[in-house]
């Protein structure tokens, strides 16, 4: 499906995904004490990847089959930052999806025809809606299920019995499932709506949930 597709973002965010989880067992198997080069390493891969990204940038779109404007989306993008700008601190108020009927929505980006009902960007709808005191809570949302996710995936669980328990498959499916929300939110604004929404509110409680259970007991 993905290759017949040929979705650039989908494509991505499960290289993405790939790296992460190899990054993850990496991390299990030097344990705590020995972890510094791996998060030394993972930094370097991301300022080399973002090079290679900004580099490679136009042989990616034409491999996709993409045009230079990420099939629209640079235009799409700064419709919304010009708006966005004009509301800078609480944005124009929370619709989720774009209500094409009213203003400011109404003609704030079609292409073709088609008009579109988000910022094709997580983080440029969040600015725009409710600006920048809701972006940062909302990053803080993220960043918080993310970091909570990471540490469940790579530490063993505590438990009553023992210190430790043994590492579990499924321990990985929230930082995974992260992974490709975060991934994904830079192209579309899925994260907000639907299924990204759901699978956020979810990791974010259930990951909580599971690092009360696992702290030591005084």
């Amino acid at each position: 499906m993905l290759v017949l597709t040929r979705s650039a973002t989908v494509t991505l965010a499960a290289c993405f995904v790939a790296i992460v989880l190899i990054f993850a067992l990496w991390t299990r198997r030097r344990g705590p004490q020995r972890r510094r080069p791996v998060y030394v390493a993972a930094a370097a891969l991301i300022v080399a990847g973002g090079v290679a990204l900004a580099t490679l940038s136009p042989w990616l779109l034409s491999l996709f089959g993409k045009s230079e404007d990420l099939t629209g989306r640079l235009d799409i993008w700064a419709s919304v930052t010009d708006l966005a700008a004009q509301r800078p601190a609480f944005g124009w108020g929370w619709v989720s999806y774009w209500v094409p009927w009213a203003e400011p929505f109404a003609g704030l980006a079609s292409r073709k025809g088609v008009v579109y009902l988000q910022a094709h960007n997580a983080w440029l709808d969040v600015w725009l809606q409710v600006g920048v005191i809701g972006l940062l809570a909302f990053l803080a949302i993220v960043a918080g299920a993310l970091w909570r996710s990471w540490f469940l995936a790579v530490d063993r669980p505590r438990t009553t019995v023992s210190d430790t328990a043994p590492y579990t498959v499924s321990a990985l499916l929230p930082l995974l499932l992260m992974a490709a929300l975060i991934a994904q939110s830079f192209a579309e604004s899925r994260l907000l709506i639907e299924y990204g929404w759901v699978l956020l509110v979810l990791v974010s409680v259930t990951t909580k949930r599971q690092q009360a259970l696992n702290r030591p007991m005084p």
